[in-house]
Formats: structure tokens, sequence, C-alpha cells
């Protein structure tokens, strides 16, 4: 996918994030499935929370890199806060609301 958040980009905006998490960070934001603790950490906004989790120099360059990877390409709407991930899982992805946008334009 060269497509998040409006933005063409000729390489995979996922390859940001480190390869073990990619695919977890894909189906978060395209199916809105909720993703592993540190994820959701990050995605909420919780940096304490992610510390915790990732508490060593490479840690904390992950969580720059997934920091770097929601403002640069993810749908503001789909984190920053508890409330905007809750709204995004209820929502189902950013898939779903392509979806739901074309059918009501039917």
């Amino acid at each position: 996918m060269n497509k998040v958040n409006g933005n063409h980009q000729s390489v995979d905006p996922y390859s940001l994030l480190p390869e073990v998490a990619r695919e977890n960070w894909r189906r978060y934001i395209e199916f809105g499935e909720p993703p592993d603790p540190i994820a959701q950490a990050i995605i909420r906004n919780n940096l304490l929370e992610a510390h915790y989790f990732l508490d060593t120099p490479e840690g904390l360059a992950t969580i720059w890199k997934c920091m770097k990877f929601l403002v640069e390409f993810a749908p503001a709407a789909c984190y920053g806060s508890q409330e905007n991930y809750e709204s995004w899982v209820q929502m189902q992805g950013m898939l779903n609301k392509e979806r739901e946008v074309r059918h009501a334009q039917c």
C-alpha cells in the first residue's frame, strides 16, 4: 500500500516501522483491529506506558519510528488519544471509512 492519509509515496509508508510491527499496524490503520499493547500505548499517546514496554535505547528508537509514521502517514483520526483509538476500532479502520463514504455517494 503506497497511500495512507492521502499521501502518495514511492516507498511503502509501513516500511518506516520495525518489520516485526508492520502487519500489526497495517491491520489497525486499515481495518481497525486492535494492535498489541505497545502499539496501543503509542497510538493513544501514552508514551510513559510505551516506554515501560520498550525501556531500552532500541525501544526508544522504535517509539520514535512509530510516532513518525503516525504523524506523517496515518489518518489523524486514528491516533492521539484514547477516544480516537476507541473510535477508530469501532469504525473498523480506514478501509471501512472509505467504503462508507462511497456508499453514501451512491
